[in-house]
């Protein structure tokens, strides 16, 4: 029987999940880090110290926060679960179970719905935050590896890492209503602000697709396997982490994050395709290519 392709939960560069957000009581910032097998480090981002731990269910992948700070949403990829932790008191206070093999969680805007993908059972299922209970599953394409949602929190983007494509969800009807082929083993998906494009990270590229019509207006070329993919506050950056470099540290041939200048992009037909080098919309990379490896500390981390 054929495994599904299987990831390390990664959201920036190492095999972690990390979210930040303000404590709405006081001016403190905290993130929250699934970096074992079965907890959730809370670190304070003033000083970069843990200040708790929480433990939860086996291998928790995918974390997000509601908008209000108030809870943290994971995904536990080896119990079938979502853990709920109230970030007031660094407790877990409800336990959801879900699909098999859960990987990342997306929460709408207003904060009453989390998305959560499936990479098991190719699905994803729809939680109440207001009751904690899954209200819908919907089927997607196979192993659905990354998620998110629009500003205006009316669609669902899922990369589907074994379909090479893109399901699109309806929040209204939650139904899939466009798939959108984008390439091989599609993981990372962040969308811009605006809510006008969205970033697949897949192969060795970054698909973007123009939300108005679901229809990928350009493809740029990144490093290997680019898991994960995020966009500054502004919407004029995307951050790509490359997964299979970050496994693989003394590859330094290429960079384990390249920057891209998202207004750069002449979004227009037909689908560009856009390289690294002088004509392409890369800031910069890390690490530099003079450096030849990374500190022992941080191998560590990745591999």
């Amino acid at each position: 029987m054929h495994k599904p392709l299987r990831f390390p939960a990664i959201c920036t560069l190492a095999a972690l999940a990390a979210v930040v957000f303000p404590l709405t009581s006081s001016a403190q910032t905290f993130a929250y880090v699934t970096a074992s097998s079965r907890e959730v480090d809370v670190i304070n981002t003033s000083d970069n110290t843990v200040v708790a731990t929480v433990t939860v269910e086996i291998f928790p992948s995918g974390v997000a926060i509601t908008p209000d700070g108030k809870r943290s949403y994971v995904a536990n990829d080896g119990s079938d679960s979502v853990s709920v932790i109230d970030t007031s008191s660094n407790t877990v206070v409800a336990t959801v179970k879900v699909g098999a093999g859960p990987q990342g969680v997306a929460i709408t805007p207003d904060g009453s719905r989390a998305y959560v993908n499936n990479g098991v059972s190719n699905d994803v299922s729809v939680i109440s935050t207001f009751t904690n209970k899954v209200l819908g599953t919907v089927k997607v394409g196979r192993y659905p590896s990354g998620v998110a949602i629009t500003p205006d929190a009316t669609r669902v983007y899922v990369a589907n890492g074994n379909s090479a494509d893109v399901s699109v969800i309806d929040t209204f009807s939650n139904t899939v209503v466009a798939t959108v082929p984008v390439g091989y083993g599609p993981s990372g998906v962040a969308i811009t602000p605006n809510g006008h494009r969205a970033y697949v990270g897949n192969g060795n590229h970054v698909a973007v697709i123009d939300t108005s019509d679901n229809r990928v207006v350009a493809t740029i070329t990144v490093g290997t396997t680019p898991y994960g993919v995020a966009i500054t506050p502004d919407g004029k950056r995307a951050y790509v982490a490359n997964w299979l470099l970050a496994q693989h540290p003394h590859r330094t041939s290429q960079a384990l994050i390249n920057v891209l200048a998202l207004d750069f992009i002449p979004l227009k037909s037909p689908v560009l395709r856009l390289a690294t080098g002088s004509d392409s919309p890369t800031l910069g990379t890390w690490p530099k290519p003079a450096e030849q490896s990374l500190p022992a500390r941080r191998r560590d981390k990745l591999g």
